[in-house]
């Protein structure tokens, strides 16, 4: 990188590493490796997670089905609802036929 700047000589700008500090320097590099306690935590976390997601796709999924349902429902109300009210309007219809025909016998026997 110095060199890529122009600076002929990097080494003016580093200092040389004493073998002690590269020997603890790797020291702690190897210290900071993650503790087996802190990654079956960490594991455990992944496991609570996953199952918490699984539940809340669980819960959409039924909720979905619950909404289906009663639109199917509701669909099926108004058609047996709409097939009433075309019952009795045909049976208004008939009424109002038979009545109109008596009263049509009625005129005709007087006459």
């Amino acid at each position: 990188m110095v060199e890529a700047a122009g600076f002929k000589d990097a080494g003016q700008f580093f200092n040389d590493v004493p073998p002690e500090v590269a020997q603890q320097m790797a020291q702690q590099g190897q210290e900071q490796q993650p503790d087996p306690m802190a990654q079956a935590a960490m594991a455990q976390v992944e496991i609570e997670k996953a199952k918490a997601e699984a539940d809340i796709q669980i819960k959409r999924e039924k909720m979905e089905a619950d909404i289906q349902l009663a639109r199917e429902k509701l669909q099926m109300e108004m058609q047996l609802k709409q097939a009433e009210l075309e019952g009795e309007a045909r049976l208004q219809g008939i009424k109002l036929a038979n009545k109109i025909g008596e009263q049509g016998t009625n005129i005709r026997s007087v006459v």
